[in-house]
């Protein structure tokens, strides 16, 4: 899985910058969210915890998903302005089931 950061654009009244990223993933279906966030963590060089994915869409006929994903400055931020069905969604699985 290769991911490439199209276009990030500061927002400091929010405290956030907002990206626009691409994933190639060959012969492989679409990553799944923990798998990408990881991958933002090393490319961005922050935590996973101020990182949120709003959306991962694949693009038709192609091995190639591209998507919208906001990092804060502080995890309290995040929780403070993204809606709640979007932290749900970035919650591992065994934690899910509790």
């Amino acid at each position: 899985m290769e991911l490439e950061i199209e276009e990030i654009v500061e927002n400091p009244l929010l405290q956030r910058k907002e990206l626009r990223f691409r994933v190639k993933h060959p012969g492989a279906p679409t990553p799944r969210r923990a798998e990408v966030k990881a991958k933002l963590t090393e490319a961005l060089g922050t935590g996973q915890e101020v990182i949120v994915i709003e959306k991962i869409t694949s693009l038709h006929g192609k091995a190639e998903s591209s998507g919208i994903a906001r990092v804060y400055k502080t995890e309290e931020m995040l929780k403070s302005l993204e809606p709640k069905y979007l932290l749900e969604r970035e919650k591992p699985p065994e934690e899910e089931k509790k």
